[in-house]
């Protein structure tokens, strides 16, 4: 914590030499506190240090960071950490991480770069910017789709279309549709070729929804999953 002009008033750090791996998660646990809304110096490196010791794999980490300076030092209402990233109006990728990101998060942990992954929930940065998502939130991890219906489709074969939420005012993304026989890591097909018709409507101020509209021209006999991808 920095007071303007004044130098230092408070210093979370390791007082010997660290794993740069393991702080990145004692960071990590330090910033996830402020957006969750924590507002003393105190608390936040609790919180911080609890996390570690929950996830953590070196136990002296607990011992190496400490705090210099007052634990009940005010930090300030979360917003001040970053804006609610439903909320946030940007409509580039540099735009909402700015937004959504402090200038000392990005400098000290590069925790805007669109592969980050901050909040650990294996979703990274740029998913949670196109299908919005909250980076800081772990258990904001689900792609929401609104509605799934089908239709015969061209020669009676079926045809699917998926409509979720991004936000609003996107540009730049591109959306593609892959076919799949489980929902593990494994291969699946590239069926973009099939896309038959893709639409955006406004949902509210904040969210459009989009609509694809796919071909599947085979007959369904097994168990099939449908996979969204977005890329820039």
């Amino acid at each position: 914590m920095v007071a303007d002009v004044n130098g230092a008033v408070a210093v979370f750090a390791p007082s010997s030499l660290a794993f740069h791996r393991e702080s990145m998660h004692v960071g990590r646990g330090f910033y996830g506190a402020l957006a969750n809304g924590t507002t003393r110096l105190g608390d936040a490196v609790l919180a911080s240090l609890n996390a570690y010791a929950s996830n953590g794999s070196v136990d002296h980490m607990l011992v190496l960071y400490n705090t210099l300076g007052d634990p009940a030092t005010r930090l300030g209402q979360s917003g001040a950490v970053g804006a609610n990233p439903r909320a946030s109006s940007g409509t580039t990728y540099e735009d909402w991480a700015g937004q959504v990101f402090t200038p000392v998060q990005i400098t000290l942990t590069g925790v805007d770069d669109p592969d980050a992954d901050p909040d650990g929930d294996g979703v990274i940065n740029f998913l949670e910017y196109a299908f919005l998502l909250d980076p800081h939130d772990a258990s904001d991890s689900g792609f929401s789709i609104d509605s799934l219906s089908a239709s015969p489709g061209e020669k009676h074969f079926p045809a699917v279309t998926l409509r979720f939420p991004i936000r609003a005012g996107l540009s730049g993304i591109t959306y593609a549709v892959e076919l799949c026989s489980n929902l593990g890591r494994g291969s699946s097909t590239d069926i973009s070729d099939s896309i038959i018709s893709i639409s955006t409507q406004p949902l509210d101020e904040k969210r459009d929804e989009v609509a694809i509209e796919v071909g599947l021209h085979a007959p369904l006999t097994t168990a099939t999953f449908l996979k969204v991808k977005a890329s820039m």
